[in-house]
């Protein structure tokens, strides 16, 4: 939408600006939370990252559990 509903009196001029500020921030958060995701990614990669899985947000399943299960397994 270009400056047509500002000039057509649909909305307020402080309004649109206020929108447009707010659309702004926006992109930038989102790009800002990217880039980080992205080099998280990269750190991954080239084998510089501590916990791989920290880059898609996955924590490993507690050890104790895992243990449970897979000697629940062998029992059958």
């Amino acid at each position: 939408m270009k400056n047509g509903g500002v000039r057509r009196g649909q909305f307020d001029p402080r309004v649109a600006n206020a929108m447009g500020d707010l659309a702004s921030f926006l992109l930038k958060a989102l790009d800002q939370r990217l880039e980080d995701r992205l080099a998280h990614l990269e750190a991954v990669i080239s084998g510089n990252s501590e916990n791989e899985s920290e880059a898609f947000g996955v924590r490993p399943a507690k050890e104790s559990t895992h243990e449970q299960s897979s000697t629940a397994c062998q029992g059958d």
